[in-house]
């Protein structure tokens, strides 16, 4: 997502990201969980709709970022 415009993230929040369809919300967790994966080194804070289960598993890939909701 932000991969393009920018190497120094440091702090992101992506809160309360709506689709107009109900059927979406494992694309958005997948969505999520794919930009903390795929996000720089320099990030260290990411606040996002995260579940708590995929939030502990992205801690133990990278302990580095804290992980808020």
């Amino acid at each position: 997502m932000f991969h393009r415009c920018c190497k120094a993230l440091e702090r992101v929040s992506i809160r309360n990201m709506h689709f107009n369809d109900y059927r979406y919300k494992d694309f958005k967790q997948n969505l999520l969980i794919k930009f903390v994966r795929n996000a720089p080194p320099s990030l260290h804070w990411f606040r996002s709709d995260l579940t708590p289960d995929n939030m502990t598993m992205l801690r133990m890939e990278r302990p580095g970022i804290e992980l808020l909701n």
